[in-house]
């Protein structure tokens, strides 16, 4: 069986969140992150409509209290490009008290070193 990921490159994508929800709701601690970690690909649509999750659940929920949906079709290739050199990642700004398709906090998508990036305009 060929390996799915021969050909492939790592992309970091860095989503910093200026505003996120509380730890502790209605007396239980809570967690919040992206939603999915087993690394499974998820096309999620046409390029144009792609995105991510970010969810917010009780710890040791599977039931989620809130999702917010980052938009990823602003990637563009020669970002692509440029975030796969070595200590390059995309960054991203967000407030997590905005609607559920969040909108992107700045310019949007930005290439930038290490790992939070610049700050939003």
């Amino acid at each position: 069986m060929p390996d799915r990921h021969q050909g492939t490159s790592a992309l970091t994508l860095t989503l910093v969140c200026h505003d996120p929800p509380p730890a502790e709701r209605d007396g239980q601690t809570m967690e919040f992150g992206a939603q999915d970690k087993a690394g499974t690909l998820h096309p999620h649509g046409p390029p144009a409509g792609r995105f991510c999750y970010l969810g917010y659940r009780p710890v040791g929920s599977t039931a989620w209290v809130r999702r917010w949906k980052i938009p990823l079709a602003g990637i563009t290739s020669a970002q692509v490009a440029s975030a796969q050199v070595p200590g390059q990642t995309l960054v991203a700004h967000l407030s997590a008290t905005s609607g559920s398709t969040v909108q992107l906090l700045g310019q949007g998508w930005v290439v930038a070193a290490g790992a939070s990036g610049d700050t939003p305009a």
